[in-house]
């Protein structure tokens, strides 16, 4: 047992340096332009694509599929790289229809830059100190490699009450617990040579949409991207009581892409309402679901490989793990819902109609219990609010939908899907620029609960009316849901 768990040490992981440092033995690399070294555990995906006209090169780390229906993504950027006059903001438009978790390092004549994807789930780790480049999904990891150190931001951190008291605590991306080490920011690019980090989105305003042509085109990109997925890989669907999987699993289903449809429950709560719910939405559907047992601990020797793989490790995400290790199956890709609630102004209803970011209304949005007593946290979200605000006051954005977007999504979300990597690969459909740009758009009316409009119609196109309403029926009650008169009202779909 030892062995098998030795095999997870950064598993999934990699790192790219300009000066040679240590290999593992399981680990692949190649040589790359400038200098640089691509290292990583041969179960990651990589590719390396070069333009046969320009001085361009990609090597892309982790997983990417396109929203267009039938497109494949080497073969599409082959093309682009090879047009005439292609620069770095050329490059980046690219993958505005592509759907991951990845980071990109680009090689544009002599200059190197790196960028990953929509919500930056594939969180990227710079070193750039001394004559030494080190980039890596992984903190620990580079740790290891360049002998950084902790912070005093990670000492305030580590002894707060909300690292101490919440299961699934976190900071901003732009906390900087290390003392050389940066995370690339959501929505930005970064210049190898100087370090700096640059923003790429938004920087201009898509065409106007209503909410039934939003929820229309939505719908086309998810289903292309869980078809696309499905092509290469064996999905298996998370499906839980909300709006989010439901929507994950009506792609799936209307694509005909996956055998397996899945639910987390601890052992001793199986009546939980995610799997209640998740099994009654899936006799509804048609589709066989699974209820996979949670047990309470991981155990010492299983602990002591996931802590060294993962700084700021959760204990929950940890006895998570444990569990998907023994049962969950073999070479499928976890297909979630995440990213989505910046579609549903999921923080705007526990603000109201404030825009202002003061650290007493951190109280009031879930995730971020204790954060006002972080002297840290307060520096990093007015660093953050004092570049995002002119910016979603300029393009009409909710910026708690940005808040939820580069942080909540980029951070917490990011943090949890590198425990991940020592399990299994993810998907969430919706981190897809294209997805996520048409949501922020949107007025907060369309999107805001407990109506949740863009989702239920999303869904409705998925299902059908007739299924999309006894699901919601089941849900919530036929009178007493605040959601069936959506569907009462009139059909979604004309």
């Amino acid at each position: 047992m030892k062995n098998s768990f030795e095999s997870l040490l950064f598993r999934d992981q990699f790192y790219l340096s300009n000066k040679p440092l240590a290999l593992f033995d399981s680990w692949g690399s190649c040589d790359l332009p400038n200098g640089f070294r691509y290292c990583g555990h041969r179960g990651l995906k990589h590719q390396v694509i070069k333009s046969r006209t320009n001085p361009i090169l990609l090597l892309i780390v982790g997983n990417i599929v396109s929203a267009v229906k039938g497109e494949k993504v080497e073969l599409h950027l082959r093309q682009a790289l090879d047009a005439p006059a292609v620069e770095i903001d050329g490059i980046l438009r690219q993958f505005h229809n592509f759907c991951g978790r990845f980071a990109v390092f680009a090689f544009v004549n002599d200059e190197v830059f790196v960028f990953n994807d929509a919500c930056g789930l594939m969180r990227l780790y710079c070193y750039l100190e001394s004559g030494l480049h080190v980039y890596s999904c992984n903190s620990a990891l580079v740790k290891h490699l360049t002998g950084d150190r902790d912070s005093s931001t990670s000492l305030e951190y580590r002894r707060s009450y909300h690292y101490s008291h919440y299961p699934e605590h976190w900071v901003p991306t732009n906390c900087d617990l290390y003392i050389k080490t940066r995370i690339l920011q959501s929505n930005h690019y970064l210049r190898d040579r100087d370090g700096r980090q640059t923003r790429y989105w938004p920087l201009e305003k898509p065409h106007f949409v209503n909410l039934a042509e939003a929820a229309d085109e939505i719908t086309d990109l998810l289903a292309n991207i869980v078809r696309n997925a499905a092509d290469e890989s064996s999905l298996a669907i998370t499906v839980t009581g909300g709006l989010d999987s439901r929507i994950v699993m009506g792609a799936s289903i209307k694509g005909g892409c996956s055998d397996y449809y899945y639910t987390w429950a601890k052992t001793n709560d199986l009546n939980h309402y995610d799997a209640t719910m998740g099994r009654a939405i899936a006799d509804l559907c048609g589709v066989k679901h699974n209820v996979l047992e949670w047990e309470k601990e991981s155990g010492d020797l299983f602990a002591g490989f996931y802590r060294i793989s993962n700084e700021y490790y959760h204990q929950y995400w940890e006895d998570l793990a444990a569990s998907t290790l023994k049962i969950f199956p073999a070479g499928y890709v976890s297909v979630r819902g995440n990213c989505s609630e910046v579609g549903r102004s999921y923080y705007r209803k526990y603000m109201g109609a404030s825009n202002k970011l003061v650290s007493e209304s951190l109280l009031f949005l879930p995730g971020m219990v204790g954060w006002h007593e972080l002297g840290c946290v307060r520096k990093a979200l007015d660093e953050w609010e004092s570049e995002i605000a002119p910016i979603c006051n300029d393009f009409g954005i909710d910026i708690l939908d940005m808040l939820f977007w580069e942080q909540r999504m980029g951070s917490w979300q990011a943090q949890s899907f590198n425990e991940c990597d020592l399990l299994h690969p993810t998907l969430c459909p919706f981190n897809c620029r294209a997805i996520l740009e048409k949501m922020v758009f949107l007025p907060i009316s369309d999107k805001i609960g407990p109506e949740c409009k863009l989702h239920h119609r999303i869904i409705a196109n998925l299902l059908g009316d007739d299924l999309a309403r006894s699901i919601a029926e089941m849900a919530f009650g036929k009178k007493k849901s605040r959601f069936y008169a959506i569907y009462n009202s009139k059909p979604l779909i004309s």
